[in-house]
């Protein structure tokens, strides 16, 4: 986004002395208001006005409104807001808007010069992370406004109190927050970083003539410590129903530099606009962000949740046959599990699933022996491919009391291969008479079976993993037929749309130019919408002697795509892969192969004399941790477990499904499969807005 649109957009603020009076001790109310709602907001059909939010703790706001007055002046409303609730819900209600006037611009300030008025008051109320309400009653209007986000606040999350792929965090995000000169008391400076590397500068002042006034930038580091923004000014726009965003003019008016630390610094600023010139000021931080402490410390998984652990004894024991390798297919929001396990004597497979609470597996019914069972819209939807006798293949689709076929016209050996978070879509493949060649499509009960398109079939493999909801993005991977021996690319495929050939997820900034000859490329997880794609790359590294390393990696919709990261060591012998993804994305958890005699420093795997598998859970704040590590520190240690690993992820990411090798009860030595539910419990007793 440009500076220029971020102008237009974001109104931003001007503090005075009177919020020093207003931030006294409000009523407390049980809320669902998070840090994250603090940020930058817009209405879509005002553009050139915005709000500025910033939470001062759990039930405790400061608003910031950039707007004009009647004569196209710009014009800053602040106001302290305290949590409300009626029988809508919770909202944030502000008694007083407050504006400011009569002081002048520069070397001319004087603090006594400051006219301070309450005009009106004011309500906010979020529908989710993304929109929310804005209404005022104000210089004879009474108007309701709905507001989008415009941008986030680094370190202070909504969805989710680890953070959100895609949006890391940097210790400078304590440093957003409201910042002042205590001598110059009714103007000020706010400062909210957005990501790493970009920042939103305001300047809420006010004119040479005593007007209210406010600039705003786009601020980076320039690389000796200091915050530079380059700032535009607007007019034109008029208070309330008034106002049209045709009229609001935007124009360049200099430059602002900030050297601050957590307890303040100089701001310089400079202007070649007449009256106003250049200058120093001194600022002390009058507010910061509720939860990002300065500097900013990434919180761990323990601090943000209470981990309960419950080890289900009788999960495999009870079943006739053993869980099949790899088939752990899904875990809901509730705890229940699906999987498959092998029929009597070995034969065949057979979809069971344990709900939560229950004591006894229920059998869903023969499926042959053809893979994986695939869960959607938490266990509605289940669909899968049944084996015949004669070799044929079939898809097929749970009822509640039987398999039904699922014929998408397309022969003998059709079969299922993914399906949407929904259960809408169906992801299949099939083979065509052409050897070695085989065709992803996209199955819809109202469109029937669509292929998805390459722009060549022959020698070659497609396989479609992950479907959004109705028409949107698939996700899938080809791996093209090679002679033996030769060298070969495996590519993660996305089409964007039913019709349309695919691009590559393979790609800059963080692939490009790396010296890996030869990689495999596979989806992991997908998060609801496939906005967020996980997987799994397998490649030879150039070092000397070559090594074979095993590498997840997320790629978001803009894109950008990065490594995961590993765990704390630099050995190469380390092996990652992903099993499963929340359906926003926020967390990510799989298995990591422990060479030999390597142990994170984790009792249950030391001295083990061969490969041994440990879990793993990443966030976007916390980066990737041992499963084992996770447990030990938490007081819950999988005891007598050789292996582990998270198996599946629930939809709201809440609940992780554990597997691995244990002792057995009263078989000393003899190692029988467990399973385990870890359940994250927010501290707060607040569950994610969606």
């Amino acid at each position: 986004m440009s500076l220029l649109t971020l102008a237009a957009r974001c109104r931003r603020w001007r503090l005075s002395a009177a919020l020093l009076v207003l931030l006294s001790p409000l009523a407390a109310w049980a809320t669902a208001l998070q840090p994250g709602h603090a940020g930058h907001w817009t209405a879509p059909e005002r553009d050139g006005e915005g709000w500025v939010l910033e939470l001062l703790d759990a039930d405790t706001a400061l608003l910031y409104w950039f707007t004009y007055d009647e004569s196209g002046n710009q014009r800053w409303l602040t106001a302290v807001g305290e949590l409300r609730a009626d029988d809508e819900g919770e909202y944030l209600a502000f008694p007083e808007l407050v504006v400011t006037r009569g002081a002048r611009f520069g070397a001319a300030f004087d603090p006594d010069d400051v006219i301070r008025e309450a005009v009106g008051s004011g309500w906010l109320r979020f529908q989710d992370c993304e929109r929310a309400t804005f209404g005022f009653q104000a210089y004879g209007q009474t108007l309701s406004i709905p507001l989008s986000r415009l941008a986030h606040l680094m370190g202070s999350a909504c969805e989710r109190p680890h953070g959100m792929t895609g949006r890391p965090s940097a210790a400078h995000a304590g440093l957003s927050g409201s910042w002042y000169d205590p001598l110059r008391s009714g103007e000020g400076y706010a400062l909210q970083w957005i990501n790493p590397e970009q920042a939103i500068v305001t300047w809420y002042t006010y004119d040479t003539a005593g007007r209210q006034y406010w600039l705003i930038g786009e601020g980076r580091f320039d690389g000796q410590g200091r915050i530079v923004a380059q700032v535009h000014a607007t007019r034109g726009g008029r208070f309330g129903a008034a106002f049209d965003p045709d009229r609001v003019e935007r124009f360049f008016w200099g430059s602002v530099a900030l050297e601050i630390d957590c307890e303040g610094g100089p701001a310089v600023y400079a202007s070649d606009l007449p009256g106003f010139g250049d200058g120093l000021i001194e600022l002390q931080r009058l507010t910061a962000n509720h939860r990002v402490g300065c500097p900013w410390q990434a919180p761990t998984l323990a601090e943000l949740y209470t981990l309960e652990l419950d080890e289900l004894d009788s999960a495999v024991s009870a079943l006739p046959g053993a869980v099949a390798s790899g088939s752990l297919a899904s875990l809901g929001d509730s705890g229940a599990i699906w999987t498959t396990t092998s029929g009597p004597g070995g034969t065949g497979q057979r979809a069971v699933t344990l709900q939560s609470g229950a004591s006894q597996w229920q059998t869903l019914g023969s499926i042959g022996h053809a893979g994986r069972l695939w869960v959607a819209a938490q266990g509605e939807v289940l669909v899968s491919t049944w084996a015949a006798s004669d070799g044929s293949t079939v898809p097929v689709r749970w009822s509640g009391d039987a398999w039904s076929p699922i014929d998408p016209g397309l022969g003998e050996q059709a079969r299922v291969t993914g399906v949407s978070s929904d259960g809408e879509v169906v992801l299949l493949q099939s083979r065509p008479e052409s050897p070695g060649t085989e065709l992803a499509w996209r199955w819809r009960a109202d469109t029937g079976a669509l292929e998805l398109p390459m722009q060549e079939h022959s020698s070659q493999r497609v396989t479609a993993l992950f479907a959004g909801i109705d028409d949107g993005p698939v996700i899938g991977l080809v791996d093209p037929v090679r002679p033996p021996g030769a060298s070969t690319t495996r590519r993660a495929l996305l089409w964007t749309g039913p019709m349309q050939s695919p691009e590559t997820l393979w790609g800059p900034p963080v692939f490009a130019g790396q010296p890996w000859p030869w990689m495999l490329l596979e989806p992991a997880a997908c998060a609801g919408d496939c906005s967020v794609v996980f997987g799994n790359a397998t490649m030879w590294t150039q070092p000397s002697p070559p090594a074979l390393n095993f590498e997840p990696w997320y790629r978001l919709a803009d894109g950008r795509s990065a490594f995961l990261g590993r765990l704390a060591t630099e050995d190469p012998r380390i092996r990652y892969r992903i099993n499963g993804a929340a359906l926003d994305g926020s967390i990510v958890a799989g298995w990591t192969g422990v060479p030999p005699g390597f142990s994170f420093g984790v009792e249950g795997l030391a001295g083990q004399d061969d490969w041994a598998w440990d879990g793993f859970v990443w966030t976007q704040h916390i980066g990737m941790v041992s499963l084992r590590a996770l447990l030990d520190g938490a007081g819950l240690a999988l005891d007598g477990w050789r292996d582990a690993e998270v198996a599946a992820v629930s939809p709201n990411g809440l609940r992780l499904l554990i597997s691995g090798n244990r002792q057995g009860p009263g078989a000393p030595g003899v190692m029988t499969q467990g399973l385990a539910v870890l359940t994250l419990v927010p501290r707060d007793g607040t569950q994610p807005l969606r």
